[in-house]
């Protein structure tokens, strides 16, 4: 939804997709309680990138772009969640992978419990 940002404020759409949003973080916040709360591996990254969205929020309504780049806030959008993207393809690659890797072991084989 975040992404779609830039469209939806040309639509008209902002209060939508405010409370879209403000659902989304929500039930992100439990379900991260519910899911990772033992692990706490994940909640720092979830946070720098609920500020993150924040912050571009926050400039967008806040600072107007120079008049030579018009487009500053879309394009600052689309980098952020390509980032995004980007980098939980890469994580989700790499936790799938190793799972894979762990199941089936270095040699190729699957593994078999001994008792």
């Amino acid at each position: 939804m975040f992404s779609m940002f830039p469209l939806l404020k040309r639509d008209g759409a902002t209060l939508e997709y405010g409370s879209v949003t403000i659902l989304f973080i929500v039930a992100s916040l439990l379900v991260y309680r519910r899911t990772f709360s033992q692990q706490g591996k994940l909640l720092v990254p979830v946070i720098i990138s609920f500020l993150g969205m924040l912050a571009l929020h926050v400039l967008e309504a806040s600072v107007k772009p120079p008049l030579r780049l018009p487009d500053l806030f879309p394009v600052l959008f689309a980098i952020f969640c390509c980032a995004h993207f980007c980098l939980f393809f890469l994580v989700l690659n790499g936790i799938q992978f190793g799972a894979a890797c762990e199941f089936w072991g270095q040699s190729g084989h699957r593994k078999h419990k001994t008792s």
